[in-house]
């Protein structure tokens, strides 16, 4: 009876590991895209059709032509 209340608990506690470890994962993914969104949006510029531009001098933003 000891034995399994104990494997019961190690059961729930691999549920309970295993499930934030998910939802680590997927917060990771959340910030990795976040932090490349800001990454392009500051080291490029964006004209009206949309299109992306990268800048060789990332300090100097000047207009496509």
């Amino acid at each position: 009876m000891l034995l399994e209340s104990s494997n019961l608990s190690g059961d729930i506690q691999h549920r309970v590991f295993s499930f934030s470890i998910r939802k680590l994962s997927i917060f990771k993914k959340f910030s990795m895209i976040l932090l490349a969104s800001a990454w392009v949006r500051s080291s490029s510029f964006v004209n009206e059709a949309g299109e992306i531009f990268f800048d060789k001098d990332s300090n100097r933003r000047k207009p496509a032509n």
